[in-house]
């Protein structure tokens, strides 16, 4: 998984949260974390942290990739003991 950037990199806080940091300065820009309502990770913004274009595009990347890799279903959010699999999650409207 790519979480190194131009500008920004990801590093993991936890099994599904992640932090945003400035390549240069290594400040905190925001963090990734799960979003149980919504069953993905989403992006919030540190202070008054503001984006370029490129740097927005670079943070949808690896939302995608953490969607697409299934690091969204884990037991320590879903609660159930299944593999990575969210079709079979109980919790899935849809499993």
């Amino acid at each position: 998984m790519k979480t190194r950037y131009k500008f920004i990199h990801f590093a993991r806080l936890t099994r599904t949260d992640w932090i945003c940091r400035n390549n240069k300065t290594n400040d905190i820009l925001g963090g990734v974390e799960f979003y149980k309502a919504w069953r993905q990770h989403v992006f919030t913004a540190s202070g008054v942290a503001v984006f370029s274009v490129d740097c927005l595009l670079d943070i949808a990347d690896f939302l995608k990739q953490l969607k697409a890799e299934n690091v969204v279903h884990a037991p320590a959010v879903c609660g159930c003991a299944r593999p990575a699999q969210p079709e079979l999650c109980p919790g899935d409207s849809a499993g």
